[in-house]
């Protein structure tokens, strides 16, 4: 830990690191079943992303951006655990009968 922003942003990037393949299967999720729904997410991240790529000049500024992303990544991330929860709760059900 170099700064005190670096401190304040640890606990959400280690949060994000660790369910991050929770987001995969969220986007992998919204992409397969729930497309018309998640277009206007999808483009506001993808939209948002190449806005900050192309007018921010140095990497710590986007660094500081990634709070804009962060909110409606985590949905994905939601998802995804709702969903494999799901597929979880269903299995186990399997089992027993």
């Amino acid at each position: 830990m170099g700064s005190a922003g670096q401190m304040i942003a640890f606990p959400e990037t280690a949060l994000f690191y660790l369910l991050f393949p929770y987001t995969l299967w969220g986007f992998i999720f919204s992409l397969r079943y729930k497309v018309k729904k998640s277009y206007i997410l999808i483009y506001f991240i993808f939209i948002t992303s190449l806005i900050l790529a192309l007018f921010e000049g140095n990497m710590g500024t986007l660094f500081r951006h990634r709070s804009i992303m962060l909110y409606f990544i985590f949905i994905f991330t939601a998802a995804g655990i709702v969903e494999l929860k799901r597929k979880m709760k269903w299995a186990s059900s399997m089992k027993l009968s």
